[in-house]
Parts: structure tokens; C-alpha cells; sequence
């Protein structure tokens, strides 16, 4: 016998509800994707998630419904049943699993994802947004996680941000239908931009005439977004330059090309010596865009949306006027870079990684973890002297080891700077959150100490076979 049973329904045009042992608990949201909802409790049960949208439930092994107290919930043993045998999955063996799994228990190394952390740094950056009259348009690049992106847009976020073909497609398959691929135009991966295109709202950035050139001989309708530099350095028009009225009239010139915004990037607020820095950059690059727009206008094009996007800048910006969207992306997760740059405090960080000394001689000072650079990537972080991650005091405490950081790292090796004795668990908080998610192919997902779920990373790279794509997809 199952613990709890329940039963997802989804009338047509009406919102999902869900029955928990004889408990109906409606959701007051009618969303076309799937339904997200952290907020109901019943039977002292926090539901973190619903299936769906489908009468088919398309899922992957992690759309089961997953109690805050690991008590799994089924939807009924048929279902359960022909969800095994359709994914390969034993899942009645897990929703009728007692057996509780707490993050001393994970194997390492793993990328350790707190959900109310998470849940906390969207609802307050969603409500920045709000307060400061801008779409959210949130990057998924940091956590390349359908979950996230769901939480992202149950929260109030419209649309996402993409940094590959690869992302657009997961996502795609998804069910999401406003992508934007916010990197300069790849000649040789039209063929994705056009199946895209034709599936769901995909803009593409350019910052040449002659990516625009590119796409006008496709002789398809494509929405294009012209990049711009606004004292970043990197790609993108500089704002200030003749080029930005050039492009964006080739691009009204053409039949089958629209001119859906005018995006930047301010990735110097990185480089910020201050929290005011940041904010006087943030300001500069909403100027910057503000007079881009202007200048197109009256040239007589239309710029479309004018959007921004760092997560230090959206951290701490006071104003936006003029502004139409932002796209940041750490914010979700946050990291040890952002706590240095002053973006957030520690508290506000949600992802760790869980690794295990496997070295250690005394007298060396220093021992060696399971997290190396194919864990924690190469990033050095934003303190002097460098490293690689900073250790909490043991893994259950809110605070940082004032002398323990991860000093070095080889592909696998990670040195750290005090002795722990072999066996021993330890939580680092990385420099960089984007770099190291990108190292994982999932998350384990904890309340507290406890292990709730398992989130799958779409970290795929490579144009590979497009039909092969939609049929292998999440869905």
C-alpha cells in the first residue's frame, strides 16, 4: 500500500488541482506549462511540485510528486506502473520507499542545491523587477535546470535567456516558447535557429552587418535582437557608434527580419571595487541603452525592447527608468564571487558542493578532496589571495571557515588549506555557481539535511541531430 495516492487533474481551460489523501488542495494558478507550487501544505506535506500539462504526462524520472519530508506521492499504482515501463525507472520502488536520505549520505562529489534558499533568492529578485517596473527575463544558463526555470517562471519571470542552441532546445521541448539566445549570431548553426524559430519565439542576437546579412538570405521571418557594448568590452555594437543605426536599418529593410530589442551586458560590474560601483555602473549602462533606443528612433527604427543584465547590477540598481526587461542568471543560485562583490550575503547562497578528504598526512597543513577543476572549474574568485571555493565549518553551519579554502586544484584533485582526516565530509562554496553547475549532470536537492529530489543539469554541447533533439528531449 502506498503511503499517499494522489490524483493530478487538468480540465480543459482549468487550473491543475491535486488530491492528497482525500485533501484537495486547488491551485489558484492556470498556467499553460507545468505548475509550480511551494506554498501548500497538506497533512504537514509541502508540495514542491506538480506534473504536467499534458494528458500524456511527458515527464522525465523526476516529475513525481516529492513531500518536504521525503515521503513520496504516487499517482496511483497503474500510473506509476506505465511510467516504469515507459522511462526504465523502478518507480514504485521509490514512491514507496520509507528509507530517508540526508546529505551526509550523498556520494561525492555532489552539487548540493538548498531549496529554500532557492526559492527565496527568485521571490525577492522577482519583486525587485516588479518594484522596478521591468520584465524579468532570467538567464538559465546558471543552472541549466527545467525545475529552476519553472520555479523562475511561477514566480512572475516571462520569457528566458539562453547562452546555446542546446539550452533552447531543452527548454523548447519544455513547453517554454520565449527564448532568447543572447550570444552573437554562429553562421553554422542556422539549421538550429531555424527549426527554433519555427517552434517558438527564438530570438537571435547579432552585433554585424554581417550576421544580419546571414540571416536575411534565409528568406525566413526571424526575430533578431542587435547586441550592444555599453563599457563591457566583449562583443556587442558600441553604443556610442554609427554601426547601431546601420544595423538596425538593414534589419527594417528586410522582409523577413524583426527588430525585436536592443540588449548588454554590464559583465564589468564583475570588476567592481564597491556595492556603489556597482550601482554607478549599473546606472551607466541604463543610460547607455536609454540613448542607444533614442538614436534608433529617430533614425526612424523602432528598437523594440531595451534590455539589461547583470546579476551584481539587478542586485543593487535603484533605478531603471526607460528600461524594459533584465536578464540576470546567478541570482538564483548566487556564489561566493557575488558575496565578495557585495550582490548578496552568504545566507543568500544555494548551491555547495559536497566532496570527501581522500588525503591526508600530518604535518603537511593541508589534505586532498574529491574537487578538483572538473568539480569547482578554474575560476579564481574575486579575493586576494586566490582560490578555488571557501569551506563552511562543518556541513550544517551557516558559516565560513575563516582559514580552509581550496588552494589548488587538478582535474580531479582539490587540495585544501587545513588537515581534515580521511573519510571527511566537506561543504565548499564555489567561486563561481555557473562554471561549476556546468561540471555536474544534476542536482540533489535538500531541505535542511534532507535529500528531497534530483534535478537533472541540460548541460549537452554540440549541434547533433536535430530530430534526434525533439525526440530525445525533456517534454
Amino acid at each position: 500500500m502506498l503511503d499517499y495516492v494522489g490524483c493530478i487533474v487538468r480540465p480543459a481551460g482549468h487550473p491543475f488541482s491535486v488530491a492528497v489523501q482525500n485533501v484537495f488542495v486547488p491551485s489558484n494558478q492556470n498556467r499553460v506549462s507545468l505548475l509550480v507550487a511551494s506554498q501548500y501544505v497538506a497533512n504537514d506535506l509541502r508540495v514542491i511540485r506538480f506534473i504536467g500539462p499534458n494528458a500524456a504526462f511527458r515527464a522525465d524520472p523526476g516529475d513525481l510528486l516529492f513531500a518536504n519530508k521525503t515521503i513520496s506521492m504516487a499517482l496511483g499504482s497503474q500510473l506509476a506502473l506505465s511510467l516504469a515501463e515507459a522511462w526504465g525507472q523502478d518507480y514504485l520502488g521509490r514512491v514507496k520507499s520509507k528509507e530517508t536520505k540526508t546529505l551526509e549520505g550523498l556520494p561525492t562529489p555532489a552539487l548540493v542545491l538548498d531549496l529554500d534558499v532557492l526559492e527565496s533568492n527568485l521571490r525577492l529578485m522577482q519583486g525587485r523587477a516588479d518594484a522596478l517596473g521591468v520584465r524579468l527575463r532570467p538567464h538559465v544558463k546558471t543552472h541549466k535546470c527545467l525545475e529552476i526555470g519553472d520555479l523562475q517562471r511561477s514566480a512572475g519571470a516571462s520569457g528566458i535567456t539562453v547562452s546555446t542552441p542546446e539550452e533552447a532546445r531543452a527548454f523548447a521541448a519544455h513547453g517554454v516558447t520565449d527564448i532568447l539566445w543572447a550570444f552573437p549570431m554562429i553562421p553554422s548553426r542556422l539549421r538550429e535557429i531555424l527549426d527554433l524559430s519555427d517552434r517558438v519565439r527564438f530570438g537571435v542576437t547579432v552585433d554585424s552587418l554581417v550576421a544580419v546579412e546571414t540571416l536575411s538570405r534565409t528568406e525566413a521571418p526571424l526575430s533578431v535582437w542587435i547586441e550592444l557594448d555599453c563599457g563591457y568590452g566583449r562583443s556587442g555594437v558600441p553604443h556610442e557608434s554609427p554601426a547601431l543605426i546601420e544595423i538596425g536599418r538593414r534589419i527594417s529593410e528586410t522582409s523577413t527580419l524583426e527588430l525585436a530589442g536592443c540588449l548588454t551586458h554590464a559583465g564589468h560590474t564583475y570588476h567592481a571595487e564597491s556595492p556603489a560601483h556597482i550601482v554607478a555602473l549599473a546606472e551607466e549602462e541604463r543610460r547607455a541603452m536609454v540613448e542607444a533606443g533614442q538614436r534608433l528612433r529617430e533614425a526612424g527604427v523602432d528598437p523594440g525592447t531595451l534590455s539589461v543584465g547583470s546579476t551584481p547590477g539587478m542586485s543593487l540598481v535603484q533605478d531603471l527608468t526607460g528600461i524594459d526587461e533584465v536578464r540576470p542568471g546567478n541570482y538564483a543560485l548566487y556564489d561566493y564571487t557575488q558575496v565578495c562583490l557585495g550582490s548578496c550575503g552568504l545566507e543568500r547562497c544555494a548551491v555547495t558542493v559536497l566532496a570527501t578528504v581522500i588525503s591526508s598526512h600530518p604535518g603537511r597543513g593541508r589534505c586532498v578532496a574529491d574537487c578538483g577543476a572538473a568539480v569547482l572549474s578554474k575560476d579564481l574568485g574575486a579575493e586576494t589571495p586566490a582560490h578555488f571555493g571557501r569551506l563552511f565549518s562543518d556541513l550544517t553551519t551557516a558559516d565560513l571557515d575563516p582559514a580552509a579554502r581550496v588552494t589548488s586544484v587538478s582535474q580531479e584533485h582539490g587540495t585544501i588549506s587545513t588537515e581534515y582526516s580521511i573519510g571527511t565530509k566537506i561543504r565548499i562554496l564555489p567561486n563561481h555557481a555557473c562554471l561549476t553547475v556546468a561540471q555536474f549532470d544534476h542536482f540533489d536537492v535538500v531541505r535542511g539535511q534532507t535529500v528531497v529530489d534530483r534535478w537533472k543539469i541540460w548541460r549537452s554541447r554540440g549541434a547533433g541531430n536535430q530530430e534526434g533533439a525533439r525526440r530525445d528531449g525533456p517534454g
